[in-house]
């Protein structure tokens, strides 16, 4: 190859990796501001779900006052039920059979969805790039694609609003490229303060409790793990009882 052509060649090749290096940091500059979206406006909508085959719709609403964050899930199909939830506490109400159930381990992820705080971390096993434009619910939204760099993870598509910077929509896509799951907004509204809920309203429902387990050291599992893919851990490993019946269930969280 003649000199000339070889260096234009390799201007070429560095001029597209920097262009894909420039778009990857768009990408997670726009997560990171749908992040703070999240966490710190008040904002209520309607939210159609598809997970496992089935359709459900729901009416989403985030509260913030002062340090207190408040999500409220209320589904529209049955089994009505309510799902609320603060940093410290989830709280899932039964409407019909008048049961509420009071989480008491500490519940950080939205939810919504349940990307990390720090996405730096992800680079080694996630590509981002940021893959067009849509209208969702109305509202004009930048199409973010996460896509595994290995076949041990799902790809994620995300919608975000370009005057919010909050998801419209969401989906969580198999090594097939088919949609496992999808959440979209139908309807979004951005407001200056939301009340929080009021549990007084829940009085007479029966109520049960569940408190953070015990964490064992995991060699008291009654199984082996081998060959975790690169980037996955061991973060506890908890032994649950249940009402009802003498075999506690083991969870192990990677």
């Amino acid at each position: 190859m003649p000199t000339f052509l070889r260096l234009l060649f390799l201007f070429g090749f560095v001029v597209e990796g920097c262009l894909a290096t420039e778009q990857e940091e768009g990408a997670r500059q726009m997560l990171a501001k749908m992040m703070q979206a999240m966490d710190g406006l008040n904002y209520q909508g309607t939210v159609a779900l598809f997970r496992n085959g089935k359709l459900e719709t729901m009416k989403f609403s985030h509260a913030v006052n002062g340090d207190v964050k408040q999500e409220r899930l209320l589904l529209l199909n049955s089994p009505m039920r309510e799902m609320i939830r603060n940093e410290d506490t989830v709280w899932c109400v039964y409407l019909d059979s008048k049961k509420m159930v009071i989480d008491h381990r500490p519940v950080r992820q939205s939810f919504l969805m349940d990307l990390p705080d720090d996405l730096s971390g992800l680079d080694q096993y996630y590509s981002f790039a940021i893959t067009g434009g849509e209208k969702i619910a109305t509202l004009s939204a930048k199409v973010v694609l996460i896509e595994p760099r290995d076949n041990h993870r799902y790809a994620r598509k995300i919608w975000i609003s370009q005057d919010n910077y909050l998801p419209l929509k969401f989906e969580l896509i198999n090594r097939t490229g088919e949609a496992m799951e999808q959440a979209m907004f139908t309807e979004l509204q951005v407001k200056e303060s939301l009340p929080l809920i009021n549990f007084n309203n829940h009085r007479n429902f029966f109520v049960q409790h569940i408190h953070k387990p015990e964490t064992l050291p995991f060699d008291q599992t009654g199984f082996v793990l081998k060959n975790l893919p690169e980037g996955f851990e061991k973060i506890q490993f908890n032994r649950i009882p249940m009402q009802g019946t003498d075999n506690p269930i083991e969870h192990l969280l990677l």
